[in-house]
């Protein structure tokens, strides 16, 4: 893991600050090319072959019950210092940069969603994981269903699962709808650092917007294995 330390990262996108700085909307999330695709693929090609439904059911096992380390929402942030996310083809500088850009970005666009703004900064902090020994293909990255074919809209889909052995598996290659995919495994996604969220919150007796709650928050994860305090 690399700790690039520079100026402001906040300036790649900030059109109100400095319009020469701005990044175009429509070059994010660029999984074709540019400078860090390597290292991109590479991630998301051990995330498709390794993350299993047996894997999965063994990190939850693991991590399931916030037994990890306990420590506050800002001593998580702080562990991000040490953390660039390897499958992000926009972003080299450390995580903890991008949850307070998220958190401010959500604030500016939703100033009456108090609760979207704590979102913001949670979404990410599940990636504590990789500093606990977790491979990061196991913890970052875009949040996808096991226990079914994966889908089309899945990073990468069409050349990263070749070798995962649950399509081979008859019992997981059907297609499920979406308004079915939180039945296929509680919670339905692999381990990455998105999914646990809703598990965090009901732990800790935290409630999101009811609409929230029931179609599942991808990218509001605090972390498998994390005790809020």
């Amino acid at each position: 893991m690399r700790v690039l330390v520079g100026p402001d990262p906040s300036l790649v996108y900030r059109p109100d600050v400095d319009p020469e700085m701005a990044k175009d909307k429509g070059s994010f999330r660029n999984y074709t090319s540019g400078p860090h695709l390597d290292r991109v693929f590479t991630t998301y090609k051990l995330m498709h072959t390794h993350q299993t439904v047996e894997f999965v059911q063994k990190k939850h096992i693991q991590f399931g019950d916030f037994s990890y380390k306990r420590m506050t929402v800002m001593e998580a942030v702080d562990m991000l210092d040490e953390l660039v996310d390897e499958s992000d083809p926009d972003v080299d500088f450390p995580n903890s940069f991008h949850a307070f850009q998220t958190a401010e970005g959500i604030r500016k666009a939703h100033p009456d969603k108090d609760w979207f703004h704590l979102v913001g900064l949670l979404h990410d902090l599940g990636k504590v994981l990789a500093l606990a020994g977790e491979p990061q293909w196991a913890v970052v990255g875009d949040t996808f269903p096991v226990g079914c074919c994966p889908q089309a809209s899945v990073v990468f889909c069409d050349s990263t699962f070749q070798d995962n052995p649950d399509l081979q598996d008859p019992r997981y290659r059907v297609h499920v709808p979406d308004d079915e995919v939180q039945q296929i495994l509680p919670p339905p996604r692999g381990l990455l650092h998105h999914p646990v969220s809703l598990l965090l919150s009901m732990a800790h007796g935290w409630r999101l917007p009811a609409a929230v709650q029931r179609t599942g928050l991808g990218h509001a994860a605090v972390g498998a294995g994390v005790q809020q305090v």
